[in-house]
């Protein structure tokens, strides 16, 4: 069909330079193989990485926080194949949060906003099935929910409870990466860092990996 596509198109342009096949329409996704998207992924076809791309189907991912780390996050890991990805968050989004996330919010999304994992579930099932939310944080009572996830992102900033879900997920084996970043003012300069903890099981070994970094200019 391509062959034919590009013989016509060849000799329509020799009309009109500006004649095209390729409508590029929407295709949408029925689902039938098993896709998360309402439409099909043509970005991973186009780079040639759909069998990279399909070893995610199955997997359950959580994000625990959704302010400026972990909505990029979440931005991120919603065009991947996988399964499933749970948001944790309990907060209310303001204002301020419209500046710290990857999406565009009009004054009637942040009038009628009500929590960061609402209105986030709310904009990326736009694109996907499997966005669960959860308006409530992580503590000892539920903390067991992040023991059936195949990997867990940390971007919260309180220090006791990311304490008690980073032992949790120790001590089940779940592999999580725990990161944040800021900004901040120095003499008129702009200053910044960003930290990050990395833990995951290989080979019956724990394995830790700690980084961060601080800048000013």
């Amino acid at each position: 069909m391509s062959t034919y596509a590009a013989i016509l198109e060849t000799e329509a342009r020799a009309i009109d330079p500006t004649a095209t096949a390729r409508g590029h329409r929407p295709v949408v996704d029925d689902g039938a193989d098993g896709s998360v998207f309402h439409y099909i992924d043509t970005a991973s076809s186009r780079a040639g990485i759909n069998a990279i791309s399909d070893k995610l189907h199955h997997h359950r991912v959580a994000v625990v926080g959704l302010g400026g780390t972990g909505s990029y996050i979440l931005d991120f890991v919603a065009k991947t194949h996988v399964e499933q990805i749970h948001l944790f968050d309990a907060d209310a989004l303001l204002q301020h949060n419209a500046f710290r996330m990857p999406c565009a919010l009009s004054v009637k999304d942040l009038e009628e906003a009500g929590t960061k994992v609402s209105v986030l579930h709310r904009l990326y099932s736009k694109l996907r099935t499997g966005i669960v939310p959860h308006e409530y944080w992580i503590d000892e009572h539920n903390v067991h929910e992040l023991a059936d996830m195949d990997f867990v992102f940390l971007s919260l900033t309180d220090g006791e409870a990311k304490k008690l879900i980073v032992y949790a997920l120790e001590e089940q084996g779940v592999p999580f990466v725990d990161c944040g970043m800021g900004v901040y003012e120095v003499d008129g300069t702009l200053g910044g860092q960003i930290r990050g903890v990395h833990s995951r099981v290989g080979r019956g070994v724990r394995w830790l990996r700690v980084w961060g970094a601080r800048g000013c200019r």
